[in-house]
C-alpha cells in the first residue's frame, strides 16, 4: 500500500528532504522493530543535525503489542503535544504532553496509562487494539509551537502463515494439484489486517502471465478484526499441457514479507493412468539399491506416482524448475534425483507395485509411462535342493532303473516354477510331475516331484543327468538349476552287449556271403547258358556248310568225261 508523505518544505525549519531518514522510517514501519528504529533515528539526527524534521504520514502498530508513533524532532525541542482528534479546533485537549525540561509527562492519556512518551518525543500506545486505528496530530515546540504532522495509524495483524495456502496442499511445502480430482484451485491468506491482495499467474516458457478466469476478494472474519483473502482459479482441462506451474502471489503493506506459492498443476486423469498398459517390468533384489527411469530426459516438470493393490494413486515425488519434492506413505528410502529418476536406497517389499511417470517439457512434448517394479526375495537356503542329494548343488547317487526325484525351494518371492529336464532324453523318461505350493506371508515354498524311468538297454557305467531348473526372475539372483546324476544299478553288462553285437555281426557277414555266392552262381549259370547256346549255333552252321560242299563235288564228278566211276560215300556207281 502506498503512503502519502508529509511535505516537509511547508515548515520554516525544513528546507530540503533527506531520503535517508525516509528510508529509515520505512524500515521501521516494515520491520516493526521499534528499538532498532529508534537507534537508527537517533544516529540519523546526530549525523544530519536539524536539516530535516517530520513524520511518516502512515504508520503501523501491531495488535496486542506496544505501538510507537514516531517523528524526527528538532534538537532544540522543548515540548511535544499529541492529539488523537484531528477534527476539532484548538479547543481539543492533547492526550499526552512531554516537556523536555524536567522530563515531565502529563495529559489524560498518560494518567490513564493508555499512552506514554519517551524522551525523543515518540508516542507509545501501551496496548494496541483496533480502536487506536485512527489519525493523530503532533505539535512540536522549540522557540514556538508548530503543527508538525497528521499521522494515520494502521493496526496490523500478521497472517497465520506468511505463505499463501493452496487448497489440496497440506502445508507450505511444494505440492501438486490434480485439476480433474480437486476442482478449482483456491489460494487464500487468512487472519490478516489489513487484507492481502492475491493473484494467480501461470509460468509459461520462462514468463509469468496473469491467469485468466480468476476471481479475487476479501471478507471479514468473525473476530471483527482480521480478513480472509481468497483467489479462485476457474481452471479447466488444458489439452495442450499435462503439467503446468502456477504461482499465487500476495501483495501486502509490507513488501516482500509474504512469499509466493508455486504449485504444479496436473491435468492428467487418474482413470487413464489406471488403464495404461505396462511398458515394462524391472526386477531388483530386496535390500539392494535400485532405480526407475522415465523414457524421456528433457522435461520441465515430472511427477512420479505409485498405484497400490487397491488402485489408490499416491504421489511419490515431483520436480519442476528448481524444486524437487519427495513425499508419500511409501516413499521412505526413495529419492527423486535431479535427472528425474527414482532412486531406491534399500529396496523393500512395500516398494513393489506399478509406478507412473508423467512428464511435460512445456513445448508440446508430454506423456505418461507405467513401469512395474518387482521385488525379488532369494530363497533360504539360497539355492534349489534335490531331496535325494545330501548337500547343496549337484550330486551323484546309485538308483534303480526307475524311481522319483523331489526338488524344493523355500522362502522365495515371487512364486516361481520348477521344471525337470534330462540331458539325454533317449536314456531316461520323465513323467508324472507333481507340484505343491505353500504361501508363507510374502514368500512362497515350492516343491515339485517327477517319476523317472531309465532305458532298458542302458549300459552299465552310463550316467544319466537330470536337472531341476528355476524359472525367471529368481534365476537372475541364484544358481538357476540343481543337477543329480543317476548311476543305474540295473543295467546291461557291457561284455554281454559285446557278444550279442559280435553274433549279430557274424550273422550279417554270413548272410552277405551267402547272398554274394548265390548272386555269383546265378551269373555263372547265365553266362554258361549263353556260351552253350552260342557254340551250338556255330556247330550247326559248320555242318550245313560241309553238306553243301559234298553235293557240289558229286555234281562235278558226274560231269567228268573220262567215264570213270566216282566214289561217293565209299560206294561206286556205274556210269
Amino acid at each position: 500500500m502506498a503512503t502519502n508523505r508529509i511535505n516537509f518544505e511547508k515548515y520554516p525549519r525544513s528546507k530540503k528532504r533527506n531520503p535517508t531518514k525516509e528510508i529509515l522510517f520505512y524500515l521501521y514501519a516494515s520491520d516493526l522493530v521499534i528499538g532498532v528504529a529508534v537507534l537508527r533515528l537517533r544516529y540519523s539526527r546526530a549525523s544530519q543535525g536539524d536539516s530535516n524534521i517530520g513524520c511518516l504520514s502512515i504508520q503501523y502498530v501491531e495488535l496486542g503489542r506496544q505501538g510507537y508513533i514516531t517523528c524526527i524532532f528538532s534538537s532544540q525541542l522543548s515540548e511535544v503535544y499529541w492529539y488523537d482528534d484531528v477534527s476539532g479546533g484548538s479547543n481539543v485537549p492533547p492526550i499526552a504532553v512531554y516537556r523536555v525540561d524536567g522530563d515531565v509527562k502529563e495529559g489524560p492519556g498518560i494518567e490513564s496509562g493508555e499512552y506514554d512518551i519517551i524522551s525523543n518525543g515518540t508516542l507509545v500506545i501501551t496496548n494496541v487494539t483496533v480502536r487506536y486505528e485512527k489519525q493523530y496530530k503532533v505539535l512540536a515546540c522549540t522557540d514556538s509551537c508548530i503543527p508538525l504532522a497528521t499521522i494515520s495509524v494502521q493496526v496490523v495483524v500478521y497472517p497465520r502463515a506468511l505463505t499463501p495456502k493452496i487448497s489440496s496442499c497440506n502445508d507450505e511445502s511444494p505440492c501438486t494439484v490434480s485439476v480433474t480430482k480437486n476442482g478449482h484451485p483456491v489460494c487464500q491468506v487468512d487472519s490478516a489486517r489489513p487484507h492481502v491482495e492475491l493473484e494467480w499467474v501461470v509460468h509459461i516458457r520462462g514468463k509469468d502471465i496473469h491467469a485468466a478466469g480468476q476471481v479475487s476478494f476479501s471478507e471479514p472474519n468473525s473476530d471483527g478484526v482480521t480478513y480472509k483473502s481468497i483467489a479462485v482459479l476457474n481452471e479447466t482441462m488444458n489439452t495442450e499441457r499435462l503439467l503446468a506451474v502456477y504461482i499465487c502471489r500476495a501483495r501486502w503493506i509490507f513488501a516482500g514479507l509474504l512469499t509466493e506459492r508455486k504449485v504444479l498443476f496436473d491435468y492428467s486423469d487418474e482413470r487413464n493412468l489406471l488403464n495404461l498398459p505396462l511398458e515394462g517390468t524391472v526386477s531388483y533384489e530386496i535390500n539392494r539399491r535400485s532405480e526407475l527411469r522415465c523414457k524421456v530426459s528433457n522435461f520441465s516438470a515430472i511427477i512420479w506416482r505409485k498405484v497400490d493393490l487397491s488402485d489408490t494413486v499416491e504421489t511419490i515425488g515431483f520436480m519442476y524448475e528448481d524444486i524437487i519434492h519427495n513425499g508419500g506413505e511409501f516413499s521412505d528410502g526413495v529419492i527423486l534425483s535431479s535427472d528425474g529418476s527414482l532412486q531406491f536406497t534399500s529396496l523393500q517389499l512395500h516398494h513393489e507395485g506399478t509406478y507412473a511417470c508423467i512428464y511435460d517439457n512445456g513445448k508440446g512434448v508430454k506423456g505418461m509411462q507405467t513401469i512395474y517394479l518387482q521385488v525379488l526375495v532369494p530363497p533360504s537356503p539360497p539355492y534349489t535342493k534335490i531331496k535325494e542329494c545330501p548337500e547343496e548343488g549337484s550330486c551323484f547317487f546309485r538308483g534303480n532303473r526307475s524311481g522319483s526325484l523331489t526338488c524344493t525351494i523355500h522362502g522365495v518371492r515371487p512364486e516361481v516354477s520348477l521344471t525337470w529336464a534330462a540331458t539325454n532324453e533317449k536314456l531316461v523318461t520323465l513323467q508324472d510331475v507333481k507340484t505343491v505350493i505353500q504361501n508363507r506371508g510374502p514368500v512362497t515354498d515350492v516343491s515339485t516331484s517327477v517319476y523317472y524311468e531309465l532305458s532298458h538297454d542302458i549300459v552299465c557305467g552310463t550316467f544319466v543327468e537330470v536337472k531341476c531348473q528355476v524359472g525367471h526372475p529368481i534365476s537372475q539372483i541364484i544358481q538357476p538349476y540343481a543337477t543329480t546324476v543317476i548311476y543305474a544299478d540295473e543295467c546291461t553288462d557291457r561284455d554281454d552287449v559285446g557278444d550279442e553285437r559280435h553274433s549279430i555281426h557274424i550273422g550279417v557277414v554270413v548272410a552277405i556271403a551267402v547272398a554274394s555266392v548265390c548272386s555269383l552262381s546265378i551269373v555263372y549259370v547265365i553266362i554258361l547258358y549263353c556260351f552253350m547256346k552260342y557254340f551250338k549255333r556255330r556247330d550247326r552252321k559248320k555242318v550245313h556248310q560241309s553238306n553243301d560242299c559234298e553235293v557240289e563235288d558229286v555234281t562235278l564228278m558226274l560231269k567228268q568225261p573220262n567215264g570213270h566211276d566216282m566214289q561217293t560215300s565209299g560206294r561206286s556207281f556205274p556210269l
